[in-house]
This record gives structure tokens, sequence and C-alpha cells, in this order.
């Protein structure tokens, strides 16, 4: 018992040796990744919340414009970035530490507009997010007249006032900015733009690999048991058409 106990402690002090304080970087994503209280709230926090649970580490999560949130995640040797679209123009100034969830664009738009698919908004103002993907995806699916604007909070009351034909956002973080912004979802109707992708953890090139490869193991065994799953489940917010996570990822 002496020899057993004393293995277990070495496993115990190597671990705690091992564990670090590293600092998330992100925009509000409401539903995934927001500021409150008692320091943040969402789906990928109760992930990394996990994350946390299974490898000793600590994050702390700080809250920036999305540009200079991808900035700070670069620049920052303990730095990561959340709800991270991998890229070829992102793929070398990263590590991919490893998949938190799913994302897929939509535009939306009122549902008292005459819109019911792409091609009826295309000569309408899409708003987007600055520093955003989806702005090469709304110009890959023809749309020519795009306004970016530093918080999605803007482009939701911009499209209930009529000053946008569209918004082009993740179907996850839509609806929530929509209601957050005091709106009501029955207003709103979506129409997909594009597939679904994966959605990254990613960190400073020079971020430490073997912290690395310990969050990736335990994203990995999150979705083996099926964790990820029951919370994607708990956060999803309903929409005309999407009543569920399922539905909306087209799988």
């Amino acid at each position: 018992m002496r020899v057993v106990s004393r293995f277990f402690l070495a496993l115990v002090t190597a671990s705690s040796a091992q564990a670090a304080e590293f600092t998330i970087y992100s925009a509000e994503f409401p539903s995934l990744a927001e500021s409150s209280s008692t320091g943040a709230k969402g789906l990928y926090v109760d992930v990394l919340e996990q994350v946390e649970r299974k490898t000793g580490h600590r994050f702390t999560w700080r809250f920036q414009p999305w540009a200079r949130a991808q900035l700070s995640a670069q620049t920052d040797p303990n730095g990561l970035i959340v709800n991270f679209t991998r890229t070829p123009e992102r793929e070398p100034r990263y590590q991919w530490v490893g998949v938190l969830g799913w994302g897929r664009y939509g535009v939306f738009t009122l549902r008292k507009s005459e819109a019911r698919t792409l091609a009826d908004i295309q000569g309408e103002t899409i708003g987007y997010l600055n520093g955003s993907d989806v702005q090469g995806v709304l110009q890959q699916a023809g749309f020519k007249k795009l306004e970016p604007v530093a918080n999605g909070e803007l482009n939701a009351k911009k499209l209930h006032l009529g000053r946008i034909g569209g918004w082009a956002v993740n179907l996850w973080t839509g609806p929530s900015i929509y209601l957050q912004s005091g709106f009501s979802l029955d207003e709103l109707q979506v129409m997909p733009l594009n597939t679904t992708w994966e959605q990254w953890l990613a960190a400073s090139p020079q971020f430490s690999p073997q912290a690395a490869e310990q969050i990736k193991a335990a994203l990995a065994s999150l979705q083996r048991e099926g964790v990820i799953k029951a919370l994607e489940i708990k956060y999803w917010q309903s929409i005309s058409g999407m009543p569920n996570p399922t539905i909306a990822k087209g799988k």
C-alpha cells in the first residue's frame, strides 16, 4: 500500500507541476463566449471548464474587439483564441490546438420582408462583424454591398430598424445577440449561407506544445464522452426552421 500511495503521490505532484495559467482571447460571441459578472459564460466557456478539470490548467478570459483579439492571441506566448475558423491565411500564424465545436453562417433577415432566398437579397446591404471571415464567404456568394461594424449589437439594431437588408453571422450567435439587443426572435428568419465548419481553439506560435497536446486530448475525450453534444443542446437558440443544432448543422 505504501508503494502504491507513493506512486499516486508522484503522479499528482507531476500533474500539478505541469499545470499552467493561460489567457483566452475572444470577442463577445453570445451563447458561445461572453463576459459576465463571474468573468465569462457560454458554450465554449463550459467546454473549457471541463478541459480545466481534465488537465489542471487554468484559463482566464479576456474579451476584445475581434481583430484585436486575433493579434493578442498571436503575440502572447500564453495566449489562446476561441471561435476560430481554420483558413489558409491563418494557418501559419497560430498553433491549432483542437476542435471546440462547429459553426455555420446564415444571413438573417426580417420575416416581414419578402425575401425568401439569398438571391432575393443580392442587391441589399449586408452587415457583418469586422475581422470576420464571413466577408469572404459573402463575396464568394456574390454579395457586393457589405458593411462591417465593430460588434454584433450594432448589426442587430440596424437590421431591426431596416437600415440593412441582412445580417451575416454564425447561426449560434445571431439569435442570442438579437435577444440581448431587446428584440424578439419571432421577427427573424435565416437563410444558410454555407456548409458547416469546425470551430477551433488556436494558440500563439510560442505556446507550449506540451500544454497544447494536453488540451487537445481533453477536447477529444469530451467529444467521445458526449459532453460537448449535450452542452450544444443546452445553449442552442431555436430559430424559424432550425429548432435544434442537428438540423442547423445539416448532418
